[in-house]
């Protein structure tokens, strides 16, 4: 952990309320997922399905990142954060706008209320934005890395303001196309521009760091980054006047090309790594991968056979629940301990003997979240794939152990006190 550095590090404010929250939301998700076993049989566009899809897009994915951010953007960006208050700030408008968009799409009420939700919202991202380039401006490095967080935001931005439109149109219509076209849109810009976007550009720098390994092929992270983002920009401006049409798979094409090229430099530090005893926390991340490649195999059949919802569904599982889920579960470990071990004792160390931050949570149980995990993972794929009602009702079981772990070790983390 002492790779981080201690220098520039943000204030616990500007990044423990995310973690915290976050983990709770993972909770939550997982207990909807075990009483919405049927969801998986329906329309994608139901309350119950709109309900996870935003609850782990918001609440679980978007939350923690925006507090891994946070904390990492010093260590990225060589530089101190813009502004610890703007974050906490952007902390608490998204915990609002979260908490009532996804309550009005639980109950499937689709007016003012979802409109303020949404619109808190868009008021937090635009000030994550804002810490973000501001950050960057503050930074006299330049990087592929810098490029790929700073554009995420943007392309955050650009998803936010078209859902809070999405939500408008329930109301007002707004747009001429059918709105589960924009749907899909909307979905993918958060999808590949966001997370994909944000994920390598930070992950570009934590795997080298945590596997102690540099990549060969470090040159091929700039092509990855124009690739992605000409494939999304086609997707987009193609799809809001076309729709979904046979052009589509040669954008995606286009942006797997980009991913494909990020893959390989991951392979690169793998394959030169001096650390070759991997943890679990580091397979849990590389197996995140994994699950991205099989999200992929499934786009052709999404674009030609839309009504084909199974593909759907699994889809979604496995960008969310798998791609998403396993990172974040993987690095939450090796980030988390280090800002509340050096808040606890960055004035005595070296003075005297202080634990190691793997020390403030059970690493013992990392190993058993993982193969909780990656087994209920398996029975959800298998049961969507068969419509299982039995197996669609045991994986979130599972994966509810897997986030009371994860919660138990989050708040050991978050309220550990010097015994020194």
């Amino acid at each position: 952990m002492s790779t981080l550095g201690i220098k520039n590090t943000p204030s616990m404010k500007a990044v423990i309320p995310f973690y915290g929250i976050a983990a709770i939301s993972f909770l939550a998700l997982t207990i909807m997922l075990f009483f919405s076993a049927d969801a998986f049989n329906g329309d994608y566009t139901q309350e119950n399905f709109l309900t996870i899809v935003h609850t782990a897009a918001l609440g679980w994915g978007t939350m923690i990142i925006f507090g891994a951010t946070f904390q990492l953007l010093p260590v990225i960006f060589e530089t101190e954060l813009y502004s610890d208050k703007l974050a906490f700030t952007t902390f608490l408008f998204l915990l609002a706008g979260t908490i009532i968009l996804v309550f009005n799409f639980w109950i499937y009420s689709l007016g003012t209320m979802m409109q303020i939700g949404s619109g808190l919202i868009l008021i937090s991202i635009i000030l994550y934005v804002l810490n973000v380039i501001f950050t960057a401006r503050k930074s006299e490095k330049s990087s592929v890395q810098k490029y790929f967080i700073v554009t995420s935001a943007i392309w955050l931005l650009v998803t936010s303001i078209i859902g809070v439109l999405l939500v408008s149109n329930f109301s007002s219509p707004i747009f001429e196309q059918d709105p589960t076209q924009i749907l899909k849109l909307h979905a993918h810009a958060g999808i590949v521009g966001w997370f994909l976007l944000l994920i390598i550009g930070v992950g570009s720098k934590l795997f080298p760091m945590f596997l102690l390994g540099k990549s060969s092929k470090e040159k091929l992270l700039k092509p990855s980054y124009f690739l992605i983002n000409a494939g999304l920009l086609l997707f987009l401006t193609d799809g809001f006047i076309y729709g979904i049409t046979y052009r589509t798979l040669i954008y995606t094409i286009i942006i797997i090309a980009g991913i494909i090229l990020f893959l390989l430099f991951i392979f690169g530090v793998f394959k030169n790594r001096l650390r070759k005893k991997i943890d679990y926390q580091m397979k849990q991340s590389l197996l995140s991968m994994l699950f991205l490649l099989f999200a992929i195999i499934h786009v052709p059949v999404l674009i030609f056979k839309p009504d084909k919802l199974s593909c759907v569904f699994v889809y979604g599982t496995l960008i969310f629940m798998g791609w998403i889920t396993s990172i974040i579960l993987g690095m939450t470990t090796k980030t988390l301990p280090f800002i509340v071990w050096n808040n606890v004792y960055k004035d005595i160390v070296g003075k005297t003997n202080v634990p190691m931050p793997k020390q403030l949570y059970f690493d013992k149980w990392i190993k058993w979240q993982f193969v909780i995990y990656l087994f209920s993972m398996i029975l959800l794929i298998i049961g969507i794939k068969l419509n299982s009602y039995l197996l669609l009702k045991s994986a979130p079981i599972l994966m509810i152990i897997v986030a009371i772990i994860y919660n138990i070790n989050v708040f050991k983390i978050i309220f550990h006190k010097s015994k020194i």
